[in-house]
């Protein structure tokens, strides 16, 4: 019996070790793009005018495009969030614990998460199904032989465009939250002060470690989004198997990378997972 019971442990274990080391082996391929990405920005000679073109138009697709979008989910939220508030507390009229509960609940956690969201659902899915399709069409091949990199010209400037799209996105969502949930807040009673005094009690609150958690969260995850979204797309293979599965492949590979490296930074700016204190 304790000989069965070993022989299955061993057995989990393996297919364990397994799926981790599969698992592991996507994840650094995936962050080496995204460096390798970041290494070919640097250099003028990356960037000509075709591949300026490319990235204009990932900027105005990823993030243009998404800003009425963007502004409507911050205005449910912002509703939601202080209607939610009013409920539970009643009134709120302490500005610095009202500034606190905002930055905590839109500049941290909400705001980066939502942007990288609507940039999964909105861009992500198109850009591995686009350039799945090249894969599978000879598209790629066609650039290799014309001695174009697909490298420089289709994954770098998508991968930046998600990056920098997400930053924007995150940015004015959160700020379209702020106004909103103001703006509810002061019709149904929750607050009484100023915008100005509002806006004080934020920025009072406001911690450098707020800063460092936003810009990673952001353009970091946005940037590992894209490399996803790229790699899913040009690995295809089969066509008629593969081609269905492109797009949701990339969204749960992109939002398991947005909650890894959410849980990652919270760990290390704030010493805790969710709601648990670790350090």
């Amino acid at each position: 019996m304790e000989g069965r019971w070993a022989e299955k442990t061993m057995s989990w274990l393996r297919r364990f070790g397994r799926v981790a080391t599969i698992a592991g082996g996507q994840a650094a391929y995936v962050v080496s793009v995204a460096a390798a990405v970041l290494w070919l920005a640097i250099w003028p000679s990356s960037w000509p005018r075709t591949v300026r073109q490319v990235f204009a138009r990932q900027m105005l697709f990823t993030g243009y495009d998404a800003i009425g979008f963007t502004m409507r989910v911050a205005f449910a939220v912002g509703l939601l969030v202080i209607v939610q508030v009013e409920l539970w507390l009643h009134a709120i009229a302490d500005l610095d614990f009202s500034g606190q509960l905002f930055l905590r609940i839109f500049l941290r956690e909400l705001g980066p998460f939502l942007a990288n969201l609507i940039v999964i659902i909105r861009s992500g899915t198109a850009i591995a199904t686009e350039l799945a399709r090249m894969k599978v069409d000879g598209d790629v091949e066609i650039l290799e032989a014309q001695g174009i990199d697909p490298m420089n010209y289709l994954v770098m400037p998508r991968v930046l465009g998600v990056g920098f799209s997400v930053f924007g996105l995150a940015v004015i969502l959160v700020s379209f939250a702020f106004v909103s949930g103001y703006v509810v807040g002061t019709m149904i009673g929750v607050f009484n002060a100023s915008p100005y005094d509002f806006l004080l009690g934020i920025m009072r609150q406001l911690e450098i470690e707020d800063v460092i958690f936003f810009v990673p969260k952001t353009v970091v995850t946005g940037m590992l989004i894209g490399a996803i979204c790229c790699v899913t797309g040009l690995e295809i293979q089969d066509r008629d198997v593969e081609m269905p599965q492109v797009a949701g492949r990339s969204a749960v590979l992109g939002l398991t990378a947005v909650f890894f490296i959410a849980m990652l930074l919270s760990l290390s700016v704030y010493g805790r997972v969710l709601i648990f204190q670790v350090f």
